[in-house]
């Protein structure tokens, strides 16, 4: 399991703490999503919300949230339907979200901000930079529809949204929270990984990917190396790449880049020790 989403400094705030794996595309969620039912204004009393769905049809480009509804003596209500179709640009939900409505979303941070505008949803991008492109009919994988959880207790979140192997060709994991509050200061330890498949033009890089740094020029901590099919290390003591002295601000993506060619399998992992920005 990715652990990636989680908060540093549990137990020995000293000790190093490993990220991963980071494998192929289909294997990596790029959404946590919790829905709540939670009183929504202009409701009637005799209609509550109990349910709530997620798919993607890969085909059509369209993500779809079901609110399902009953009265309280348990007779079903029409259900309430909120899709948002991938797109050259975003454009805002076409109604009022007490009804159905669209949206149109051209990258994976404007999904992640119409999902959360939905009443009851909480949506969190995971593996997957913000700039992400979801245009596209090929290299999101389809999601048939699944039951979101209810965010409380040990139910968690629904992990969902894959690519597809053949078609994106590059793989991302993200270390730290998104939270501009929690910046996830850091220092990288190690950063190592093997692969198989044409490696030629595959390259492995980190950068910082901050959601209130949405739109700016990314800052590598390392970009571009080229990969090889052995173990190798890429940041550590025997890597070109020193382990850092000082702090790194999280959040931060781990990029495997297929390039020109399929990665047909990949694992890697990053090492990290909590830090205090500014010590």
């Amino acid at each position: 399991m990715n652990d990636s989403t989680h908060r540093y400094g549990n137990g020995n705030v000293g000790g190093i703490r490993t990220f991963g794996p980071l494998g192929l595309p289909a294997t990596m969620p790029m959404l946590s999503i919790r829905w709540a039912p939670i009183p929504v204004p202009g409701e009637g009393v005799n209609e509550r919300r109990i349910s709530a769905t997620f798919k993607h049809t890969k085909s059509t480009k369209k993500t779809c949230v079901t609110i399902s509804r009953e009265d309280f003596d348990g007779t079903a209500l029409a259900d309430l339907t909120f899709e948002i179709t991938g797109a050259a640009a975003k454009s805002a939900w076409s109604g009022a979200l007490t009804a159905s409505a669209t949206a149109n979303a051209s990258t994976i941070k404007e999904l992640m901000d119409l999902l959360n505008e939905i009443d009851g949803v909480s949506c969190e991008v995971l593996n997957a930079p913000y700039d992400l492109d979801i245009n596209t009919s090929t290299g999101i994988e389809t999601v048939a529809e699944v039951d979101i959880p209810i965010g409380i207790g040990a139910e968690g979140a629904l992990e969902t949204m894959f690519g597809v192997n053949s078609v994106t060709k590059t793989s991302y994991m993200r270390i730290g929270l998104p939270d501009v509050f929690d910046a996830a200061s850091m220092k990288l330890v190690k950063a190592e990984g093997t692969c198989s498949g044409t490696v030629t033009t595959s390259k492995f890089s980190i950068y910082r990917d901050n959601y209130a740094e949405y739109g700016q020029t990314a800052e590598y901590v390392i970009k571009d190396e080229i990969l090889t099919t052995a173990r190798k290390v890429y940041i550590g003591a025997d890597a070109n790449v020193s382990p850092f002295v000082q702090s790194v601000r999280g959040s931060l993506i781990v990029k495997v880049d297929g390039g020109s060619s399929t990665l047909t399998a990949m694992d890697f992992r990053v090492q990290v020790i909590n830090d205090q920005l500014g010590s």
